[in-house]
């Protein structure tokens, strides 16, 4: 198993003083004017490669690091990539799964590395000093392990310099189909590894965790509680971060409207 995890020294303080948009992939997407972000520096992740088909900018930035999600999407990443080389992609050096086996598998086994593929070691949250300890301000460190991927992305954003990240595309908000297929260890009553049957109602894209598409089960209150800790401790540090999402549950940051940050500028 190779373990070896990158040098990110060249990232550090790459972007001093800059502005970025930090993407999820919420429905709300499809309420926003995506064509605003040509030449901005925006951040993406998972199955944001399905914008590609009527988007004609690309994400500068992209991350997964979830063990079910990853290697079900691994051959689109690594398409994405090879069709979009100046992209620079982002992954926990190993993947843990909470399939009750324990297992721990090298990335690698999915992403074969690349010239502009980075591994970074991924943390636990630690709980005696929160907010600091949920959150990673030296990639070189590692990045922890997110009860979203949006807090990752957030953390490699302030380790890069941005003074300003603003969230889109981060609804917050879930559903569960009648059709999908429940497995896994039972936890609190419900199986944290999910299958799609149907279309994605959670995402942009119906394909997005389409038929046949491997899920966690989302737990947003832990996610909004990741996001707290995050504003907190990178509040502290000088790192404002905002939420342009179109609607959604995300109110743990200050809201702007996506299309007065154009015409401010503009």
């Amino acid at each position: 198993m190779n373990l070896t995890v990158d040098d990110f020294t060249r990232f550090r303080g790459r972007h001093a003083g800059e502005t970025c948009f930090v993407m999820g992939n919420g429905p709300s997407l499809n309420e926003m004017d995506l064509d605003l972000l040509q030449g901005q520096t925006v951040f993406g992740s998972n199955a944001a490669y399905l914008l590609y088909d009527r988007i004609s900018w690309r994400h500068r930035y992209y991350f997964s690091c979830d063990s079910r999600v990853l290697p079900d999407h691994a051959a689109e990443i690594v398409g994405m990539h090879e069709a979009n080389p100046e992209m620079e992609l982002f992954f926990p050096v190993v993947l843990h799964h909470w399939d009750g086996t324990n297992r721990v598998e090298a990335t690698e086994t999915y992403i074969p590395r690349a010239r502009g593929r980075y591994f970074f070691r991924p943390i636990p949250i630690a709980t005696y000093n929160l907010p600091f300890t949920a959150v990673s301000a030296d990639m070189n460190q590692g990045l922890i392990m997110p009860f979203t991927v949006t807090v990752n992305m957030i953390e490699a954003a302030a380790y890069m310099g941005f003074a300003t990240i603003i969230l889109i595309g981060c609804d917050t908000s879930y559903v569960i189909p009648d059709d999908v297929i429940a497995e896994g260890p039972e936890i609190n009553g419900e199986r944290s590894l999910l299958t799609s049957r149907s279309d994605d109602p959670n995402h942009f894209h119906p394909d997005y965790f389409g038929k046949g598409r491997k899920w966690h089960q989302p737990h947003t209150a832990r996610m909004i509680q990741h996001y707290a800790w995050a504003r907190e401790a990178f509040g502290y540090r000088g790192v404002n971060i905002i939420n342009a999402t179109v609607g959604g549950k995300l109110e743990v940051f200050p809201r702007v409207a996506f299309a007065d940050l154009f015409a401010t500028a503009g």
